[in-house]
């Protein structure tokens, strides 16, 4: 109780200051129905301002339709084939056919990964996650076959 009567006491010089004779010297905003003055800017809901000129929004052309999505064809999604081979597990990643992942599950142990960074045939294990370390993105844009 002490700390909040000792606290109302050093603020309230603090609020006597703001009521100075300083601040009485700012006019009270116009009123919403006054009329704007020659260097004021619009108001007016149905005008825009860009730079120094003001173009009523009708002027403004209606933005083109967007363009319909492309429909290649082709699968986003990789085709998954789950093999289960003695005591492992294999996944095998395709993409329009072609392996470019394999993931091995091992009973015991730690999963391992075969990818074919190239795209050549030749698979790389990889022993860890596939995200560990420096990894330069390799997307096909184009195929010349």
């Amino acid at each position: 109780m002490r700390r909040l009567f000792l606290h109302c006491l050093i603020s309230l010089p603090i609020l006597v200051h703001a009521e100075t004779k300083e601040n009485a010297t700012i006019p009270a905003p116009p009123e919403l129905s006054a009329p704007i003055s020659a260097g004021a800017a619009s108001t007016n809901a149905a005008e825009t301002t860009t730079g120094n000129a003001t173009a009523p929004l009708s002027d403004i052309p209606e933005p083109p339709d967007l363009p319909m999505p492309v429909q290649s064809g082709e699968s986003l999604e990789p085709d998954i084939t789950i093999i289960r081979r003695g005591e492992e597990t294999i996944q095998e990643f395709r993409n329009n056919g072609v392996v470019y992942l394999v993931k091995v599950i091992p009973d015991l142990g730690p999963a391992y990964y075969l990818l074919d960074a190239d795209g050549d045939g030749k698979f790389v294990r990889q022993e860890n996650d596939l995200d560990k370390g420096a990894k330069v993105n390799m997307w096909k844009i184009f195929d010349w076959k």
